[in-house]
């Protein structure tokens, strides 16, 4: 009965890969086009699409795979083994391997949203130590920033530093969350923003102006994390917090990116075709579903091409960015946001999704990949 179900839940099922927030059930925060087929015989085989624009994998009952997509090459590699782990092993060999996570970061962490200030931190921390309650990590969601702004501490957590110190005193660590979208003011003096724009860094419209989104902090801007200067950027402001604030590790948050308009705060050229392509994967008949136009220019791409590739992007940025502000230790970052190859630098985050899982346990499609699998008499 269970592989009847199964059969008849897979075949004709679409997996959309545009990485996108606040969609469960369409798409997701992370594209990982690999999928791993069992052979009747034991043996196993895995095909990757290395495609980082929007697509469509559907299953069928022949058995067979098919991929629509709005662009890129068709960069596809074919792995071959005696076993799904064998063919794993050559799939991680061809993408990179896991990076190796502090020890640290596989203890209990404790995260939330709403601590308010450091006292309520405090609290939490003294009542599980008093109850002796296992934990290791203690995280800071966005409200610790002034104003939801990054590389600031806000003054209901001006104490944040010797709590962060306390931690360690203890032997336990401290993670904060960092979003790419910058706080956007022309007549401000937030440095993190006016540098950013002395150094170019930001993502620009087809008008070759600021593509302006909003996030939390308002109007924002967006770093284009794929050109070199951008990287400098990022570790300059990472070294400058971590001075104040002695983090050990980093959550990157919202980095598909996420705006809270479609496309920007002033729309985007719908005449062009990149912005009405005559396929859509998903996503509400919209490329542009709480995101960047498509049209966008970071330097030497369009964001039409590179969209699927800003968390990861972003994940090795902030993984540089550690190496040089913690030389000798392991780096520990938590990414929404994901594609092939981000387990090099990242472990991925589930966030607010649901997580499906088939119940038979042959197939299944997690929050940061796509693994397609079957049998040689048919999908099971």
């Amino acid at each position: 009965r269970d592989k009847q179900w199964y059969q008849r839940r897979v075949r004709g099922c679409t997996s959309k890969l545009l990485n996108v927030g606040s969609i469960p059930g369409l798409n997701l925060y992370g594209s990982h086009p690999f999928y791993l087929n069992l052979e009747k015989s034991g043996r196993a085989n895995g095909v990757l699409l290395l495609n980082s624009n929007a697509m469509d994998i559907t299953l069928t009952k022949d058995p067979a795979v098919t991929w629509t997509t709005i662009g890129g090459i068709l960069d596809f590699s074919v792995f071959v083994g005696e076993s799904p782990l064998e063919v794993a092993q050559l799939y991680t060999a061809r993408i990179g391997r896991p990076f190796l996570p502090p020890v640290w970061s596989l203890g209990y962490h404790l995260c939330r949203w709403g601590y308010n200030n450091t006292a309520y931190m405090r609290s939490v921390l003294d009542d599980m130590v008093d109850k002796a309650v296992p934990f290791d990590v203690q995280w800071n969601d966005i409200d610790y920033m002034s104003a939801e702004q990054d590389f600031t501490v806000s003054s209901r957590f001006s104490d944040l530093p010797d709590h962060v110190a306390h931690l360690h005193e203890l032997g336990k660590r401290y993670v904060m969350i960092l979003d790419p979208a910058i706080f956007f003011n022309s007549s401000s003096d937030y440095l993190p923003f006016q540098s950013g724009l002395a150094d170019d860094v930001f993502i620009r419209n087809i008008s070759n102006d600021l593509l302006i989104g909003k996030v939390w902090p308002g109007n924002t801007v967006f770093p284009d994390f794929l050109f070199d200067k951008t990287v400098d950027w990022w570790t300059h402001w990472l070294t400058y917090l971590h001075k104040t604030l002695d983090f050990d590790g980093v959550w990157i948050d919202m980095n598909e990116p996420e705006s809270f308009y479609d496309g920007s705060v002033s729309g985007c050229p719908w005449e062009d075709a990149l912005e009405q392509p005559p396929y859509y994967p998903g996503v509400r008949n919209r490329l542009q579903w709480h995101t960047l136009c498509m049209t966008a220019k970071q330097h030497q791409y369009l964001h039409y091409n590179t969209h699927n590739l800003y968390g990861w992007s972003e994940a090795h940025a902030t993984h540089s960015a550690l190496k040089t502000l913690r030389p000798g230790n392991r780096t520990f970052i938590l990414a929404r946001s994901t594609f092939v190859g981000s387990g090099r630098w990242t472990s991925p985050l589930d966030g607010g999704c649901t997580l499906h899982v088939v119940r038979s346990g042959s197939i299944y499609t997690s929050l940061d990949k796509h693994e397609l699998v079957w049998n040689a008499d048919g999908w099971s």
